[in-house]
């Protein structure tokens, strides 16, 4: 199993009577690429001080558990997240089809994409950029070139978080223009 961090329940059949009894180490390895989780097979290397003695291919069920955040409250969608609005729990995830959160640090600058129900594992499909300009919000347009700043006055057409690109009016030319979001009042034009 892969040295993660993460605990891992293996779950072996009652079957498997024709295994040795007497070992000094084992090696355990998928079959196929894919990580093994889930009903797998893997093959199983069993040692003695000579090396390899026995291979069998096995069918086990393996579960993988991990610490991750749980909605503490239910969550409106477009929220801010917060650590405060989670508890760290340790869940088994072997079957979410998105990667849960596990870590605090992965909230940052994220909103709720969705509403998050209490006690729901939050995963990566939950999240979102936070949209630090609003559609309609007056945003200051900065475009530079050397020692050459011009700002103008523009108006937010579309929502965005930071470091997104955004279509903006400029107020004086009512041109829509692209430029990315610097802070929740200033958008830059690229070169």
């Amino acid at each position: 199993m892969p040295q993660d961090g993460n605990e891992y329940l293996i779950t072996v059949p009652a079957f498997v009577s024709t295994l040795p009894s007497v070992y000094d180490s084992i090696k355990v390895e998928p079959l196929g690429d894919a990580r093994p989780l889930g009903n797998c097979w893997v093959k199983v290397y069993f040692f003695k001080s000579d090396g390899i003695f026995q291979t069998a291919n096995l069918n086990l069920q393996i579960n993988l558990y991990q610490k991750v955040l749980a909605a503490r409250e239910s969550i409106k969608q477009g929220q801010n997240l917060t650590p405060e609005l989670f508890d760290v729990v340790r869940r088994e995830v072997t079957s979410l089809a998105d990667p849960p959160i596990v870590s605090p640090r992965e909230l940052v600058g994220k909103s709720a994409a969705r509403q998050i129900v209490v006690g729901k594992t939050l995963t990566h499909s939950c999240l979102q950029k936070q949209e630090i300009v609003k559609r309609g919000d007056l945003v200051s347009i900065e475009y530079s070139s050397g020692s050459i700043k011009i700002t103008a006055s523009g108006e937010a057409k579309e929502a965005g978080g930071l470091g997104e690109t955004i279509k903006v009016k400029n107020m004086s030319s009512s041109k829509i223009i692209s430029a990315v979001v610097q802070d929740d009042k200033t958008v830059k034009i690229n070169k």
